[in-house]
């Protein structure tokens, strides 16, 4: 009787075992995200964005030949870092050898200055024996005819090499003199001509711009190379008339409707503002001529319509019409 209810008894364990297996396993799997895009904790599940890396830089102060120069650098940038090591590191070799050549040379020098027939002998300079005793054999004829020199001989050639040595400074203060003096006359005379220019401009009504001041340089040189002696007054009614000839060769080769556009809206509303006020100085004197032909005076007629290229063309003298 015991035996059949462990029997039976067994199998009905087994059941809930099952049954609580599906509820572990709903708790063990991650739940779904509730609305808004949250989870059941409240907790923001979209990933955060990356933030931008930092910069780290530096600012050094460092001496270079002397002088103190502001460097930025990033010690954390490791390309940075390598290139900048890479660079001292040349640097720093180039020095080196630049030492070392300096110190060979100074040996050289002195070398030569206590045993010069050691160096002349040495195989690298490649001075093979003939040079070598021809070398010699003029050291020697020359101390030779020293000797053979008589004291006021050699006093004398002393006082001929100071000469030239004298000489050729004296030559040199007065290159640099003269080189100054020139620089100097060449500023002044500069500043000169550009008050004698301005002052040309300003006087013959041209507009003071880059081609006109252009115009009176280029005549300038043009009167020093060819030896003509004319100031920049002299100048300026010939390069006014040239000014105004190009000006209106311009104009008179543009259409009626591109004149506005070429000489700018507000230089025709100053040229119209400008021939109105003439017109209202020439009606008072009209008005106060007595009229002694009324009746024989035939109606005026109506003002005739000006282009504009007519317009512009009688502000120059020419009223030609085509």
């Amino acid at each position: 009787m015991a035996e059949n209810l462990n029997v039976s008894s067994a199998p009905k364990a087994a059941p809930a075992q099952t049954a609580a297996a599906p509820a572990q396993a709903a708790q063990a799997a991650p739940q779904a995200p509730q609305a808004g895009g949250t989870t059941p904790a409240g907790q923001n599940a979209a990933p955060k964005a990356p933030q931008a890396p930092q910069s780290s830089k530096k600012k050094y102060n460092l001496k270079i030949d002397g002088r103190e120069e502001a460097i930025e650098f990033d010690p954390a940038n490791e390309e940075e870092v390598r290139k900048h090591l890479q660079m001292s590191r040349v640097a720093q070799k180039r020095m080196q050898q630049f030492s070392e050549y300096e110190n060979n040379v100074k040996d050289l020098f002195e070398l030569l200055k206590n045993d010069p027939i050691k160096v002349l002998s040495d195989p690298r300079l490649g001075i093979d024996e003939a040079t070598r005793r021809k070398m010699a054999e003029m050291i020697i004829n020359n101390e030779i005819e020293e000797l053979q020199k008589t004291p006021e001989q050699r006093e004398k050639e002393r006082m001929q090499r100071e000469y030239e040595t004298l000489k050729k400074q004296h030559e040199e203060e007065k290159a640099a003199r003269e080189q100054a003096e020139q620089t100097r006359l060449t500023q002044q005379y500069a500043q000169q001509l550009d008050v004698e220019i301005t002052d040309a401009i300003e006087k013959s009504g041209l507009p003071k711009t880059a081609r006109t001041v252009k115009y009176f340089a280029e005549a300038l040189m043009f009167c020093v190379q060819n030896n003509i002696d004319l100031s920049p007054k002299d100048l300026a009614p010939l390069i006014k008339k040239q000014t105004l000839g190009d000006f209106r060769e311009i104009i008179g080769s543009l259409p009626d409707d591109s004149l506005e556009d070429f000489i700018g809206k507000d230089t025709a509303s100053r040229l119209r503002k400008r021939s109105i006020a003439r017109i209202k100085q020439v009606a008072p004197a009209a008005d106060q001529v007595k009229d002694t032909g009324a009746a024989d005076r035939k109606p005026a007629e109506p003002a005739k319509r000006v282009s504009a290229k007519d317009f512009f063309r009688g502000l120059g003298g020419n009223t030609r019409t085509k």
